[in-house]
């Protein structure tokens, strides 16, 4: 059963909040959210927005009311915790992308970090040394160069995705041309934060059984992909389907599916 609520209510000058817990939470109980809306000159409330994410040990109320008091009386800060720009913000979007599940597939740092609560405490102490290397903006810069949409297709993936579906009986459904790399800190990988997904994938919706049998040998002749069958189990947003996922280089996948696709269309 899930468990949630508002733990507390805030108000300075004319903004209010509200700190919200809820076991369904990327961290369950022992994560926080702040909410906050302001008063008009007509007072009325504006509509109420999520702020910010509390942690493990940073989940103490004199804590969140130092923020929210913050927030509400220097307009810098809250010009900088608006647009993303300040430390806890860059910290908390790097945490939430290496620490949790994209799609059916676990970031890499999962493995070398174990658990959220037993990672947060790396992410506190070297989360600027990540970001601020080079080959981290480098990535993030072309993995943020436009915001996928539902209705149409990532454009590295693009030429794969419509070889596929003119092959006779094969329709795809979902895809993404997955990340351009991993940053390494201390051995580790790391996810630079970005809205693809940690492995690129086609999913499909159709695939006759002949294709598939076809597309199983094909893909055991390549290194960077690999064609499985995912039960709804894997993630219960959808339906069980086929899926062409990369090994974990994107941009070799890219490649190797569009031959794949053009090796089908000659059968």
């Amino acid at each position: 059963m899930t468990v949630y609520g508002v733990e507390k209510r805030l108000r300075y000058g004319d903004y209010r909040f509200e700190i919200r817990y809820d076991s369904g939470n990327e961290t369950g109980l022992a994560q926080r959210d702040i909410t906050w809306s302001k008063i008009d000159i007509n007072g009325q409330w504006s509509e109420s927005k999520f702020l910010r994410s509390f942690y493990f040990d940073e989940v103490q109320l004199s804590e969140m009311k130092r923020f929210c008091r913050h927030f509400a009386e220097d307009s810098d800060y809250r010009a900088a915790c608006l647009t993303g720009q300040n430390d806890w913000s860059i910290r908390n979007k790097l945490y939430r992308r290496n620490m949790f599940r994209s799609y059916y597939v676990d970031p890499p740092a999962v493995a070398a970090l174990g658990d959220p609560e037993k990672a947060f405490p790396f992410f506190k102490q070297y989360w600027r040394a990540i970001v601020t290397q080079s080959e981290y903006q480098r990535i993030q810069q072309l993995d943020t160069q436009f915001d996928p949409l539902s209705t149409q297709l990532d454009p590295a993936i693009t030429p794969a995705v419509r070889r596929f579906n003119e092959i006779a009986g094969v329709e795809t459904k979902f895809s993404c041309q997955g990340v351009s790399g991993t940053v390494m800190y201390q051995d580790i990988a790391f996810l630079t934060v970005s809205p693809h997904a940690y492995l690129a994938y086609i999913w499909f919706k159709t695939v006759p059984s002949n294709i598939s049998d076809t597309l199983t040998t094909l893909a055991t002749k390549y290194t960077h992909v690999e064609y499985r069958y995912l039960s709804g189990s894997h993630y219960r947003s959808f339906p069980d389907r086929y899926n062409l996922c990369s090994t974990g280089d994107n941009i070799a996948f890219r490649q190797e599916a569009l031959h794949i696709a053009n090796a089908l269309l000659l059968f």
